[in-house]
Parts: C-alpha cells; sequence; structure tokens
C-alpha cells in the first residue's frame, strides 16, 4: 500500500488566506508577544551593525523590524513570508517606523527566489541560503533568525554552520 504525497499546495494556499484575514491583528500581538524578545534573540544570532540579515517566514516583520535597527543604516535586511497580507502588514509598519533599510517580499521558504544581485547588497546572503554548506564570501557569516509562526523561537543558526 503506498501512501500518496501530501497536497503541499493545498495546504499553503490554506495557510494564506488564514494569515492574511489576521495580519493586522497578528502585527499587535507579534509586538507584545515577540517584541520584547527580538533584541536578545538578535544578540544570540550576532547580528551587529552594518550586516545583511534575512528572515524567511517573517510574518508581519517584527524581527526583522528589530534587526533593521540591530544593523543600522548601513545593513539591510530581507524578510520574506508566503503570505501577502504579513508582507503588506510588514512593509507598512516599518516605513512608519522610518525604517528605510528592509525589504519584504512574497516568497515560499521551500524555494527562495533571489536571483543574483537582485536583493540590494544580500547576495551573499542569498547564495548561503540556496547552499547551506557553501560560503559565497569566507569574510560574511551572516546570521539567519529562524522562528516559528507561533512566536516560539528556534535555536539560530548561522549560515556557515556555527552556532
Amino acid at each position: 500500500m503506498s501512501e500518496s504525497a501530501p497536497d503541499t499546495t493545498a495546504y499553503k494556499d490554506a495557510d494564506r488566506a488564514s494569515y492574511n484575514l489576521v495580519a493586522r491583528a497578528w502585527d499587535r500581538h507579534g509586538d507584545k508577544l515577540s517584541g520584547p524578545f527580538a533584541p536578545r534573540l538578535l544578540e544570540l544570532a550576532g547580528v551587529g551593525p552594518g550586516q545583511r540579515v534575512l528572515e524567511v517566514c517573517c510574518g508581519t516583520g517584527v524581527i526583522s523590524r528589530a534587526a533593521a535597527r540591530a544593523v543600522g543604516p548601513h545593513g539591510a535586511v530581507l524578510g520574506t513570508d508566503l503570505t501577502p497580507g504579513m508582507i503588506e502588514v510588514a512593509r507598512e509598519s516599518a516605513a512608519a517606523q522610518g525604517l528605510a533599510n528592509t525589504d519584504f517580499r512574497v516568497m515560499d521558504c521551500e524555494s527562495l527566489a533571489l536571483p543574483d544581485g537582485a536583493e540590494a547588497g544580500l547576495g551573499d546572503v542569498a547564495d548561503q541560503a540556496r547552499a547551506p554548506g557553501h560560503r559565497a564570501d569566507p569574510g560574511v557569516a551572516p546570521p539567519v533568525v529562524v522562528h516559528d509562526r507561533v512566536g516560539r523561537h528556534l535555536p539560530q543558526h548561522r549560515c556557515d554552520g556555527r552556532r
């Protein structure tokens, strides 16, 4: 007896639709629940001035916005999420906070569409996201902050395999 493969398209469509309905409320609660932990999370991940950060499954960008403040005007943050409503709120919130060093894009984490050179200075992060065992620039080890949708932060991983 063989099991059929799960219908990931249907699952992602349902996930996208459900989060689109609650994106604004999610942001208010995300700021309260995850916001206070963001500075420590970014400290543990080694995020600092001038770095480039990629956050995959960023939701409404609570951690991405904190990362944008941590990297400052000479750094950059790219947040990606499957849900257009979440990305819309992330963009609006970052703009309202004057965070010009952020970019948010609708993207599936299983197939990051980050063409070389298209991410405004995030090229080495994109290369490393495509091939975690490969470092595009031996002098760069940008952290990738990983968390799930309910605000539980998973262990921080660096693109070079160090923790």
